[in-house]
């Protein structure tokens, strides 16, 4: 379990980072966009460092299905898909150089749209009830009472933030989709560093809570080997 903790934290941690960074310079390279010459320049080097950021990560998840070995079967499968998906999507950006923009759109419109599907169907099926019992039946380690797992003790206003975050979600999804059908690269620079953004910042905040989760069972593991032996 420590094991799979670990790599899911690395891998968003990862993933989270890039993506925050590309949305930066997706934002840098907007601001600088005062001509046509800037215009096409640098919409060239925002596609290079997509296509780079997806590759990277691509390897990111490889590297993650190599360790979690052929015996953890859906998670080696989770991992090497995604990065087969990702690479994919980099090398036809590479492919379709003329719609290069637009394509990028509608990937990350696609992504944003499976995200908030399936974070208001994760929050309002069967597995909510679950999720809330299972984040209140952890109590805090001995002798450590600040460290607890990571849970929704506010199980409304975790449900909340997480339909907040799906309905942002879904409202840049439709304005990506809508700007795929128009010549407008200023706009979809900006909508795309802005989504970026706050994708790599969603990552970001998912990573740290799985890091508090590897240490809360770290330090459940060190206090319960002294009572097993």
């Amino acid at each position: 379990m420590l094991k799979t903790l670990k790599i899911r934290t690395l891998v968003l941690s990862t993933h989270g980072a890039l993506m925050l960074l590309l949305g930066l310079a997706f934002l840098y390279l907007r601001a600088n966009m005062t001509n046509i010459l800037f215009d096409v320049l640098d919409v060239g080097i925002a596609i290079l460092l997509a296509v780079g950021v997806f590759l990277i990560a691509a390897l990111v998840d490889w590297v993650a299905a190599i360790g979690e070995g052929i015996e953890h079967f859906r998670r080696f499968a989770f991992y090497l898909l995604g990065g087969i998906a990702l690479a994919l999507s980099g090398l036809l950006l590479i492919r379709f150089p003329t719609a290069t923009v637009a394509l990028l759109l509608l990937f990350t419109a696609a992504h944003a749209l499976i995200y908030s599907i399936s974070n208001h169907a994760y929050h309002r099926g069967p597995y909510r009830h679950a999720a809330q019992l299972a984040s209140v039946s952890h109590s805090p380690i001995p002798n450590k009472p600040f460290l607890t797992k990571p849970s929704l003790h506010k199980p409304r206003l975790g449900a909340a933030a997480n339909y907040l975050i799906g309905t942002i979600s879904l409202l840049f999804a439709l304005a990506m989709a809508t700007l795929a059908t128009r010549d407008n690269d200023l706009a979809a620079m900006a909508i795309l560093g802005a989504y970026l953004c706050f994708l790599g910042a969603r990552t970001l905040l998912a990573a740290w809570n799985l890091h508090r989760t590897t240490i809360y069972e770290l330090h459940k593991a060190a206090h319960a080997a002294p009572s097993n032996a």
